[in-house]
């Protein structure tokens, strides 16, 4: 007697198939900007062109744009050690890129010379130079031991006086310039996933409590370089990029809101009865109560939009989502109060 062979391995087949699909390796081109491209206008500039512009020797890099053809995803950003923050975006390159600038020679190109004379704007105004500004040099990358013994700036020059003596900020001295006849500057048109602002740009991320692998975020001493990570990371990265600007976004916005709060508001919030007592069933009246409103932006973005849900966060809970210790200790005490 022949037995029907049962076939019971269809669901867990399609289970096993998707995790390992989202476990699979993939290649994204990893690009470091800094020099002149280290400055929070530059980099709006970029996001908001949908742009990515790199520099590169074509002797030492020849097939550097091979990295960057149309359709391979970038993770862009500014090192610390270089003035910047870290990972500012993800995106994928979503068209041919072109050489606009070639020994210190622009070439025939409107979206070349748009971006050149954007940075002369930027640099030619000294009411732009970052209150942040850190060394341009790192003696851990052995191309710019190379690029450091062509300037006498020494290894404390920062970002803006490097751009300063390389004639960004004036089409006169960087025409006067003897530049290195290899080196030459191209742009790719890039679609955005995710940015943040520059100040707000994310170099860790805490993979083990998402279950997945290390992946190291610190733009190190290659300016573009491949690497290899799961959508999962992808993901986390975007998840952090988009909860940075958030954050950015809801600070901001507390200290515009915070400016505009009348007198009449203050005099409001007086005349409540005692926080400590009085039963309050709104987020934002309890918040007022403490004058801890400026944080409400901030939670609901979290989708924490009343008290009930308040009540349910941790401690540190709160302090992701961008609370002081201070706010987070007047919360608790309401919060316990409102329970007895």
């Amino acid at each position: 007697l022949i037995r029907p062979i049962k076939k019971t391995h269809s669901k867990s087949a399609h289970t096993s198939h998707s995790k390992n699909s989202s476990q699979k390796l993939f290649k994204a081109t990893q690009v470091s900007m800094g020099f002149e491209r280290a400055h929070p206008m530059v980099w709006e500039y970029l996001r908001t062109k949908r742009l990515l512009v790199i520099g590169y020797n074509t002797i030492a890099s020849p097939n550097r744009l091979n990295l960057l053809k149309e359709g391979q995803r970038v993770i862009v950003g500014v090192p610390k050690s270089q003035g910047g923050t870290g990972i500012l975006g993800i995106g994928k390159v979503s068209g041919e890129g072109k050489i606009f600038s070639e020994g210190g020679r622009l070439l025939p190109d409107v979206i070349g010379s748009q971006y050149m004379a954007h940075l002369r704007k930027i640099y030619s105004n000294s009411a732009n130079k970052p209150a942040r500004s850190a060394r341009c040099w790192n003696k851990q990358f052995k191309n710019h031991h190379h690029r450091h013994e062509e300037r006498n700036g020494g290894w404390d020059m920062t970002s803006w006086e490097y751009s300063q003596q390389e004639g960004w900020g004036c089409k006169k001295l960087w025409s006067s310039k003897n530049h290195d006849p290899n080196r030459v500057f191209a742009y790719l048109p890039v679609q955005w996933e995710q940015t943040t602002d520059f100040n707000s740009g994310i170099t860790k991320i805490d993979w083990a409590s998402l279950g997945l692998c290390d992946f190291k975020l610190p733009l190190i001493g290659f300016s573009v370089m491949p690497r290899h990570l799961m959508e999962a990371h992808w993901a986390g990265i975007k998840a952090s990029l988009k909860m940075t600007r958030v954050h950015s976004k809801t600070k901001e916005s507390g200290k515009i809101n915070l400016a505009k709060t009348t007198m009449k508001d203050h005099v409001q919030t007086r005349r409540r009865k005692n926080p400590r007592t009085s039963k309050l069933n709104s987020l934002d009246a309890l918040l007022a109560s403490v004058g801890l409103l400026k944080y409400g932006p901030p939670l609901h973005a979290e989708e924490v939009t009343d008290v009930e849900t308040l009540s349910l966060l941790h401690d540190e809970d709160l302090k992701e989502i961008g609370l002081p210790m201070g706010p987070r200790r007047k919360l608790q005490a309401i919060l316990k109060s409102q329970t007895q």
